[in-house]
This record gives structure tokens, C-alpha cells and sequence, in this order.
């Protein structure tokens, strides 16, 4: 960090600043070698140069503009811009018509991103006497979640919700890690079924606002 401060003339717009002042103080010790070679006085044409520089200004300054002037600049740049506007704002107009950008408000964008985040994190619940465990997988066909890998979890505390393995049943499952096999009367469909219900409710703008009215 501190190498980077060092090196802050290297940078625009410091740089050009710098390059600026270095070539000025060349430019000033060669003019005084020069009048120093031609025995002049010291910077005397820069006190020539300084002179018109100011009188050109006071010219310019007081220089009788008549009213007409002034009126007939606002009406010209007026129609110039008129005319510009004309030609090229057509074209900013159909290249907008052929790729349509949808412009929302920062607060409604985080809003949705925020409800997308509710219904991707739902991934647990219990239904029934059982714990069911799944993932939202992205199907790119239809550009949408969905509820995949729906499974049970072993209700025993010591299996601390491990998850279950499918039998030969749609209904019967079998721990992996206690051995014991369920039979649980809620299918993976049922239950699917409620979560896509349930995450639906979650992209609701309102959804914290009924969550708070519910629990009261």
C-alpha cells in the first residue's frame, strides 16, 4: 500500500500535473541562461508575454456586445440542438425497441433478490412425524427452480437427521446409520407438492409482514 503511495505522480491526473511543472521549469531555466547569454534583462519577455496576456483580457472584457448578438447565439444553438436531437434521437430510440432494457428501482431489485434467497434457503421442514430434507435445482428449460432429491430424515436423536435411504417402497425408508427402516405415510410427491406451495408464498412481497401477523 505504501509502494502505491509513493508512486502517486505516475498516475493520471497527477501525472500530466507533474510532466506539466517539470517541462515549465526547463523551459524557465532555459529562457534565463538565454537571457542571461544575450544580456538582457532577467525574464523580460515573460513580463511582455504577462502584459498581453492581461490587456487581451481587459479587451475582451470590455468589448461593446450588442443585445441582437446574444439573442441571435441562444436561437442558433437552439436549433442545432433541436436538429440533433431529431436525427440521432430516433436512432437511440429503435436501437432501445430492438433490445428492450427493463429499468427497476435498486430497492425493488434487492426486494427480489431477497424473496429468491427466502425460497432457495427453504430446504427443511417437517411434515408429519418427519423431518424432509430437499434441493432447489435450476431447470433451464424453464428458467425456474425446482424441488428435487425430497428425502427423509431418521426421527431418532442419535441420528442426528440423518438421512434416510429409499426401499423398494415409495413409502418405506432405511436409516444408514441406525439400520431401521420407516414406513412414513406422506410420499416425496405430497410433499413436494407442499414445499413448491410454501416457496411460492415466500417470493410474496408481503411475506414477512403475514409471518409476523400469523404468529401474533
Amino acid at each position: 500500500m505504501s509502494s502505491e503511495k509513493s508512486k502517486w505522480w505516475k498516475t493520471p491526473p497527477y501525472s500530466n500535473v507533474v510532466g506539466g511543472l517539470i517541462l515549465a521549469a526547463i523551459l524557465g531555466l532555459i529562457k534565463v541562461f538565454y537571457d542571461w547569454y544575450t544580456k538582457t534583462e532577467i525574464l523580460s519577455t515573460f513580463n511582455e508575454w504577462k502584459s498581453f496576456i492581461v490587456e487581451s483580457l481587459l479587451s475582451l472584457v470590455n468589448y461593446p456586445i450588442k443585445l441582437w448578438w446574444i439573442f441571435t447565439f441562444i436561437f442558433t444553438i437552439s436549433i442545432l440542438v433541436f436538429i440533433i436531437r431529431l436525427l440521432f434521437g430516433d436512432r437511440d430510440q429503435k436501437s432501445d425497441d430492438k433490445t428492450p432494457i427493463i429499468h427497476v428501482d435498486n430497492y425493488y431489485q434487492l426486494q427480489t433478490k431477497s424473496a429468491l434467497n427466502r425460497k432457495l434457503e427453504y430446504k427443511a421442514a417437517k411434515f408429519g412425524d418427519y423431518i424432509w430434507r430437499w434441493e432447489w435445482i435450476l431447470n433451464d428449460l424453464i428458467q425456474d427452480y425446482e424441488v428435487k432429491k425430497i428425502v427423509p430424515c431418521c426421527p431418532k436423536l442419535e441420528c442426528e437427521n440423518e438421512i434416510m435411504d429409499l426401499n423398494l417402497s415409495e413409502l418405506a425408508y432405511t436409516c444408514p446409520k441406525c439400520r431401521k427402516t420407516y414406513i412414513i405415510n406422506v410420499s416425496s410427491t405430497q410433499v413436494r407438492k407442499m414445499v413448491e406451495v410454501e416457496g411460492e408464498k415466500r417470493l410474496s412481497p408481503y411475506y414477512e409482514t403475514l409471518k409476523k401477523m400469523q404468529s401474533r
